[in-house]
């Protein structure tokens, strides 16, 4: 889940969905909620201390925390603050590279690398370029600018939802003002070129030989980083 709006203001229900499956809990998506605030919100808020409970639950209980991306940057400190172990951003970029507010700052990656924690760059044309269509490229420029930054052990993907297809019809200005998203999903739904869904995804290693990077850190990208933190945060 992407936010604990499901769980009302009962940290407590945490516990029936972790035993149905769940394992990786974001708190905010994109609008404030009981636990804090959301990337587009005017007012970048922190923590709530309801969220605090949230997060020493989800640290309780064995889930990983999803930070960032979806959540302010003020409450992803935060929430970081305030756990022990890896935490994670499922599927953002860096916001040097593309300034979106659906993307993080280096402050952000960096307090996330120094958790143990991953960043998963999200192939979302709109959060890789600013216009036009992304190419494989840029969205290797993403992954060797938060390897630069923290280092190969805390960047990996986080495609979403690719499925090569377009939606037609307009976005919730809510979850999607026009300032973080272009206004109709097929816009938004659109991916690089050649990485329109998993049979693209070879391409990206190919990428990364072509940028000399080292095998071993290839295979941490490609998913050893990920394994990495479940095995510690859900071995527990």
């Amino acid at each position: 889940w992407q936010q604990v709006d499901y769980i009302g203001q009962d940290a407590d229900r945490l516990f029936a969905h972790y035993s149905m499956g769940l394992r990786n809990c974001g708190l905010v998506y994109n609008v404030g909620n009981y636990a804090g605030s959301g990337c587009v919100d005017p007012h970048q808020g922190p923590l709530s201390n309801f969220g605090l409970e949230v997060v020493e639950r989800i640290e309780d209980l064995g889930m990983t925390l999803d930070v960032g991306g979806h959540t302010s940057e003020a409450t992803s400190l935060d929430a970081i603050h305030h756990v022990s172990g890896p935490v994670v951003c499922t599927h953002a970029n860096p916001r040097k590279l593309r300034d979106n507010p659906r993307n993080i700052t280096d402050h952000l990656i960096k307090a996330i690398a120094d958790k143990g924690g991953v960043i998963g760059i999200c192939a979302f044309n709109y959060f890789l370029v600013s216009k036009g269509r992304a190419s494989i490229d840029n969205y290797l420029d993403h992954i060797e600018y938060v390897a630069e930054l923290v280092g190969s052990d805390h960047v990996g993907l986080g495609l979403d939802f690719i499925l090569g297809r377009e939606i037609s019809g307009s976005a919730d200005p809510r979850r999607f003002p026009p300032e973080s998203y272009p206004q109709r999903y097929e816009e938004w739904m659109i991916y690089p070129e050649y990485l329109t869904d998993f049979t693209g995804v070879p391409n990206i290693v190919a990428g990364l030989l072509e940028r000399k990077f080292l095998l071993d850190d290839i295979e941490k990208i490609m998913g050893g980083n990920w394994l990495r933190v479940w095995r510690e945060v859900w071995g527990k």
